[in-house]
Protein backbone atom coordinates (compact mmCIF):
# COMPACT_ATOMS: atom_id res chain seq x y z
CA UNK A 1 0.00 0.00 0.00
CA UNK A 2 1.17 3.45 -0.91
CA UNK A 3 -0.60 6.24 0.94
CA UNK A 4 -1.51 8.92 -1.58
CA UNK A 5 -3.55 11.96 -0.64
CA UNK A 6 -5.47 13.42 -3.57
CA UNK A 7 -7.33 16.64 -4.21
CA UNK A 8 -9.89 17.18 -6.91
CA UNK A 9 -9.80 20.75 -8.19
CA UNK A 10 -11.53 22.67 -11.00
CA UNK A 11 -9.67 22.57 -14.32
CA UNK A 12 -8.59 26.23 -14.18
CA UNK A 13 -7.14 25.72 -10.70
CA UNK A 14 -5.28 22.59 -11.81
CA UNK A 15 -3.90 24.37 -14.86
CA UNK A 16 -2.57 27.20 -12.69
CA UNK A 17 -1.02 24.82 -10.16
CA UNK A 18 0.68 22.67 -12.79
CA UNK A 19 1.97 25.66 -14.78
CA UNK A 20 3.43 27.06 -11.55
CA UNK A 21 5.02 23.72 -10.66
CA UNK A 22 3.01 23.65 -7.43
CA UNK A 23 2.32 19.91 -7.23
CA UNK A 24 3.92 16.60 -6.28
CA UNK A 25 2.10 14.58 -8.91
CA UNK A 26 -0.47 15.54 -11.54
CA UNK A 27 -2.61 13.68 -14.03
CA UNK A 28 -2.56 15.71 -17.23
CA UNK A 29 -4.18 14.78 -20.52
CA UNK A 30 -2.55 15.92 -23.74
CA UNK A 31 -3.93 15.52 -27.22
CA UNK A 32 -2.96 16.66 -30.67
CA UNK A 33 -5.33 17.32 -33.54
CA UNK A 34 -2.68 16.78 -36.21
CA UNK A 35 -0.72 13.61 -36.79
CA UNK A 36 2.74 15.20 -36.65
CA UNK A 37 4.83 14.06 -33.64
CA UNK A 38 6.36 17.55 -33.42
CA UNK A 39 2.98 19.00 -32.39
CA UNK A 40 2.91 16.67 -29.39
CA UNK A 41 6.52 16.15 -28.34
CA UNK A 42 7.98 19.64 -28.78
CA UNK A 43 5.69 21.72 -26.54
CA UNK A 44 5.39 19.05 -23.84
CA UNK A 45 9.04 18.03 -23.65
CA UNK A 46 11.45 20.84 -24.52
CA UNK A 47 13.17 23.55 -22.57
CA UNK A 48 11.17 26.24 -24.38
CA UNK A 49 7.93 25.09 -22.75
CA UNK A 50 9.50 24.50 -19.32
CA UNK A 51 9.31 28.03 -17.90
CA UNK A 52 6.97 28.29 -14.93
CA UNK A 53 4.01 30.55 -15.48
CA UNK A 54 0.82 30.86 -17.52
CA UNK A 55 2.51 29.82 -20.78
CA UNK A 56 4.12 26.63 -19.44
CA UNK A 57 3.31 23.59 -21.55
CA UNK A 58 6.13 21.32 -20.35
CA UNK A 59 4.72 21.07 -16.82
CA UNK A 60 7.23 18.39 -15.84
CA UNK A 61 9.77 21.23 -16.33
CA UNK A 62 12.12 18.69 -17.87
CA UNK A 63 15.09 20.23 -19.65
CA UNK A 64 17.49 18.33 -21.87
CA UNK A 65 19.45 20.15 -24.61
CA UNK A 66 19.99 16.85 -26.46
CA UNK A 67 16.23 16.30 -26.68
CA UNK A 68 15.69 19.91 -27.74
CA UNK A 69 18.23 19.42 -30.53
CA UNK A 70 16.70 16.14 -31.74
CA UNK A 71 13.18 17.56 -31.86
CA UNK A 72 14.23 20.79 -33.58
CA UNK A 73 16.27 18.94 -36.21
CA UNK A 74 13.46 16.43 -36.81
CA UNK A 75 10.93 19.22 -37.29
CA UNK A 76 13.09 20.76 -40.01
CA UNK A 77 13.10 17.62 -42.15
CA UNK A 78 10.42 16.46 -44.56
CA UNK A 79 8.70 13.13 -43.89
CA UNK A 80 11.75 11.05 -44.64
CA UNK A 81 13.49 8.16 -42.89
CA UNK A 82 15.94 10.61 -41.25
CA UNK A 83 13.06 12.43 -39.57
CA UNK A 84 11.60 9.20 -38.27
CA UNK A 85 15.03 8.14 -36.99
CA UNK A 86 15.40 11.40 -35.02
CA UNK A 87 11.97 10.95 -33.44
CA UNK A 88 12.87 7.36 -32.51
CA UNK A 89 16.03 8.66 -30.84
CA UNK A 90 14.03 11.35 -29.01
CA UNK A 91 11.53 8.77 -27.78
CA UNK A 92 14.36 6.47 -26.63
CA UNK A 93 15.93 9.34 -24.69
CA UNK A 94 12.62 10.14 -23.03
CA UNK A 95 12.04 6.45 -22.24
CA UNK A 96 15.43 6.36 -20.49
CA UNK A 97 14.92 9.56 -18.50
CA UNK A 98 11.11 9.33 -18.10
CA UNK A 99 10.26 13.01 -17.47
CA UNK A 100 6.59 12.08 -17.63
CA UNK A 101 4.82 8.77 -17.62
CA UNK A 102 2.16 8.06 -20.23
CA UNK A 103 -0.43 5.88 -18.49
CA UNK A 104 -3.16 5.60 -21.10
CA UNK A 105 -4.07 6.32 -24.68
CA UNK A 106 -7.58 7.42 -25.53
CA UNK A 107 -9.00 4.93 -27.99
CA UNK A 108 -11.27 5.99 -30.82
CA UNK A 109 -13.93 3.55 -31.90
CA UNK A 110 -17.03 3.36 -34.03
CA UNK A 111 -19.89 0.95 -34.57
CA UNK A 112 -21.12 0.31 -38.10
CA UNK A 113 -23.90 -1.83 -39.44
CA UNK A 114 -23.25 -4.88 -41.60
CA UNK A 115 -22.55 -3.85 -45.18
CA UNK A 116 -20.32 -0.92 -44.24
CA UNK A 117 -16.66 -1.51 -45.02
CA UNK A 118 -13.44 0.42 -45.44
CA UNK A 119 -13.84 2.52 -42.30
CA UNK A 120 -10.45 3.28 -40.81
CA UNK A 121 -10.30 5.48 -37.74
CA UNK A 122 -7.39 7.89 -37.55
CA UNK A 123 -5.90 8.57 -34.09
CA UNK A 124 -6.32 12.32 -34.59
CA UNK A 125 -10.07 11.98 -35.09
CA UNK A 126 -9.78 13.35 -38.63
CA UNK A 127 -11.11 10.25 -40.37
CA UNK A 128 -10.78 9.78 -44.11
CA UNK A 129 -14.04 8.47 -45.45
CA UNK A 130 -13.07 8.27 -49.12
CA UNK A 131 -12.47 4.50 -48.86
CA UNK A 132 -15.76 3.87 -47.06
CA UNK A 133 -18.30 1.77 -48.94
CA UNK A 134 -21.89 0.95 -48.10
CA UNK A 135 -23.58 -2.05 -49.66
CA UNK A 136 -27.05 -1.36 -51.01
CA UNK A 137 -29.82 -3.46 -49.37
Amino acid sequence: NVPIVTRVEPLDTVRGLTQAGDYDMALVEASVEGGDPHLFLYPLSTTEGATKGPHALNVSFYRNPRLDDLLIRASQLAFRPERQHLYYRAQALMADELPWLPIYVRLRWAVVRPGVSGLRLHPTGLHQLDLLTVDQP
